[in-house]
This record gives C-alpha cells, structure tokens and sequence, in this order.
C-alpha cells in the first residue's frame, strides 16, 4: 500500500454533483499523492441522518474519486463552511483546503467570504467554480451514476 501524505480537505455542498470540480481534486489530490476527506456541511438535524441528500451527494462523489484511483472519506459538518474546515481537521491530517462554491451570483459563501476566511487555518486554499446542475441531472446521478448525466 502506498502512503499518503496527508489530506485533502474539499469544502462542498452543490460542487459535489459537477464532474469537473471532482475532475480537479482527482488531480490535485494525485499531485499531493494525498487522500481526500469531503466535508458536507449541512443543517445541524441532517448530521445524524444517514440517508440525507447530503449523504447520498457525499456518497456517490467518493465513489466517482475511487474509480479514479483516489481514497475518498466524508463527513457531515457544521452548516458554517469555515466552521466545517476547522471539524474535519480535528479528524484529518489536512494539508491543502478547496472550497468549491456556486458561480458569485448564486454563492452565499462567496458573500460570507468563505474563501479568505478559511485561510485562518493555515493551509493553502483553492477555490473552484461549480456549475450546479438541475435536480433533474442531480436525480439521474443517484439513479445511474455520474456517467449517465
């Protein structure tokens, strides 16, 4: 088994359901030869809920990493994305931070300065674009896997 050395922190919600912000972390997370922990944050009364809309985003986005070669985890965090950053570091050993959000029109992170505030941990931060599908592309997803989309 090879070993990693370290982390990948990718901040996300909506970014997980668009192939070319997973496409970017596999390659990121190839060039760091490191693991990837996709932190969810979402609503205090999901993070307990197994089967939730963010589980399943959490789930099926790990599973396209692995079929490209890259370990993928997740947990559910604190809705506050910074706040989320700073939960997955107690469990990870992060060594690089991206944030993917909504385009600057749509992102409340963007407004809340998710990005700069980030930076408070001392990592490097990426930030990344999602184009975030229709539900409809979102159900197809789930249905049959990113291929199908």
């Amino acid at each position: 088994m090879v070993s990693r050395s370290g982390e990948l922190l990718v901040v996300s919600n909506d970014g997980l359901v668009d192939i070319t912000v997973l496409d970017r972390v596999v390659e990121r997370a190839l060039e760091l030869n490191a693991d990837v922990c996709l932190v969810v944050p979402c609503p205090v009364d999901e993070l307990d809920e197994n089967d939730n809309l963010f589980s399943q985003r959490a789930r099926a986005a790990a599973e396209y990493l692995g079929e490209r070669g890259v370990y993928a985890d997740w947990i559910l965090a604190s809705r506050d994305p910074v706040a989320a950053v700073g939960e997955a570091m107690n469990m990870a050993d992060g060594r690089e931070i991206v944030i993917a959000t909504r385009p600057v029109a749509d992102s409340g992170w963007l407004h809340d300065d998710v990005v700069e505030r980030s930076r408070r941990y001392g990592l490097p931060v990426t930030h990344v674009v999602a184009n975030v599908p229709a539900e409809s592309r979102w159900d197809a997803i789930l249905a049959t896997g990113y291929a199908a989309a």
